[in-house]
């Protein structure tokens, strides 16, 4: 037996069309994908409105990807009507020259991994920003996107600021985000502790008297420390530095940063290393290994490398059999992200930890 119409909407004129979109959506899952509905003029007379006012919201429900219209022929139900609608969402410097392949991973990895499980993928760079006339269409975009109500949940690769991210929360989406420091719930980070952990641990294997390390944000520098402490091993402190932190540094200039630190460094002390080196990023390191070469230094046994990178990132590849790599995979960071966003969408309100993933000594 086919499923009841819905009920009349009473109401103000102005809430009408959303409850309209609604109850037809709700019918629609009700029928079930490929399922005929009912027509125009019989929707209108349930529902109790205008036949312009059903054509309008069957327009916004063809792009939402419920139902679909065939000439002559009647409504039926979409079959993209159960596929969860899932966005990446990115910083526009992520596909640049000097960005870090992992990003790059990052998208294949979820395109593949939403194929697998028959959810709708879509990806965009960058977000709206309120109160600015911008002239990128890939801003718009998006923000047509989510105004339409064509995504179920939001994928946030890169974090640019708070901003942004009031702005997409704003949509009332469920939204998880990869991130090292955001607060609230919805998290995938990377366990820069751990890693620095297994670091240190590297570098007394190795017999190294002191470390120094070089980080890609203040954060860093900070749990560097604490680890430290706590493992105790000897710092060299003037072997110690930081990047300011992607907020002020683009990370696709990373590379040329870390040539310029590893420089400033190895002339500031006169030539003397450290034992060991920790460097917290793997385009950071691409930088340190290029001038650390161009100074004379042999990687491996005048000074130890241990670099925090990205699994099957090709940054690396020329100096990797002489370094000692703790890797995180994108594989596991895309399945925490996918399972998260499903998981608050069946329950939006329940609070989660964040998800920590761990890198892996090579």
């Amino acid at each position: 037996m086919s499923p009841h119409p819905p009920k009349a909407i009473v109401g103000s004129a102005s809430r009408k069309q959303g409850r309209v979109v609604d109850e037809i959506a709700a019918l629609g899952r009700k029928y079930g994908a490929g399922m005929k509905l009912p027509t125009v003029l019989e929707l209108a007379k349930s529902l109790g409105v205008t036949v312009s006012t059903i054509d309008r919201s069957l327009g916004r429900l063809e792009e939402m990807g419920i139902v679909r219209r065939k000439r002559g022929s009647g409504i039926y139900v979409s079959s993209q009507i159960d596929q969860k609608r899932i966005a990446l969402v990115f910083g526009r410097n992520v596909f640049s020259s000097g960005s870090s392949p992992f990003y790059r991973l990052l998208l294949q990895r979820c395109e593949h991994r939403a194929q697998q499980h028959n959810e709708a993928f879509s990806f965009y760079l960058d977000t709206p920003l309120l109160g600015r006339n911008e002239e990128n269409d890939i801003h718009r975009d998006l923000a047509d996107a989510l105004t339409r109500g064509r995504l179920d949940g939001i994928l946030l690769a890169y974090k640019r600021n708070p901003e942004q991210d009031r702005v997409l929360r704003s949509y009332g989406l469920p939204m998880v985000v990869l991130s090292e420091n955001t607060a609230g719930f919805g998290l995938v980070n990377f366990d820069i502790e751990d890693s620095l952990e297994q670091s240190c641990v590297a570098l007394r294997r190795e017999s190294c008297r002191s470390a120094g390390f070089l980080g890609a944000s203040p954060r860093h520098r900070e749990v560097f420390e604490k680890v430290a402490r706590r493992e105790k091993v000897v710092v060299d402190k003037d072997w110690v530095a930081c990047l300011p932190g992607p907020d002020t540094v683009s990370p696709d200039s990373y590379n040329s940063k870390g040539r310029i630190l590893m420089k400033s460094l190895y002339e500031k002390n006169a030539g003397r290393l450290p034992g060991g080196l920790i460097v917290a990023d793997d385009m950071l390191a691409s930088g340190v290994c290029a001038e650390t070469e161009s100074l004379g230094v042999a990687i491996g046994s005048d000074v130890k490398l241990v670099v925090i990178a990205n699994k099957d990132c090709d940054v690396l590849e020329e100096w990797a059999e002489r370094l000692i790599l703790i890797e995180f995979d994108s594989n596991e960071v895309v399945e925490a992200m996918f399972s998260e966003l499903e998981a608050l969408m069946e329950l939006p309100d329940d609070p989660r930890p964040p998800v920590l993933i761990k890198g892996r000594l090579k």
